[in-house]
């Protein structure tokens, strides 16, 4: 029951990640890093450089989003351990009220209930953190493919050099 509610959950977030503006800007990005894999040899100097400076300006605009998606993350992690604080605090002083004290064990099972009754925030939180992560890899992905754009110019050049 719980994976299907977690797959539930994560359509659930990732229509929320796509309805962020910048989702279809990492689209765009996969497309450029497509189009370089399959054509990498056969591109221009001067196409190759439009390409890194569109990869370099589209990162520049993803940082946003990758902070985005770590605030989303950080904001769930925080409401759900104040909720769950609150819940313990609420358990904790209606059982005080009934039995006098509260055992260890008691104490532990409150503290079980709380957590089990923000399943689904935590789930929630759990998928925008891998989505922070997910991205800040692509990221670094963008990064690399920069990188070996730049050194295939660099290399176009020197044959240039050497031919002329």
């Amino acid at each position: 029951m719980k994976n299907e509610w977690y797959d539930f959950m994560e359509a659930i977030v990732l229509e929320e990640v796509k309805k962020l503006e910048w989702y279809a800007v990492f689209e765009k990005v996969t497309q450029i890093i497509n189009y370089v894999w399959v054509n990498f040899s056969s591109l221009l100097g001067w196409e190759l450089a439009e390409l890194k400076f569109k990869l370099s300006w589209y990162k520049y605009f993803l940082s946003d989003f990758v902070g985005e998606l770590q605030r989303l993350s950080r904001f769930y992690s925080l409401d759900i351990e104040s909720q769950c604080n609150n819940i313990i605090l609420e358990e904790s002083d209606r059982v005080r009220k009934l039995l006098g004290k509260i055992s260890w064990i008691e104490r532990e099972e409150i503290k079980d209930r709380a957590k089990d009754s923000l399943y689904n925030l935590s789930c929630k939180q759990l998928l925008y953190e891998n989505y922070y992560y997910k991205y800040k890899v692509k990221m670094s992905a963008i990064d690399d493919v920069i990188t070996t754009i730049t050194q295939r110019i660099s290399d176009l050049k020197r044959q240039m050099d050497n031919w002329i």
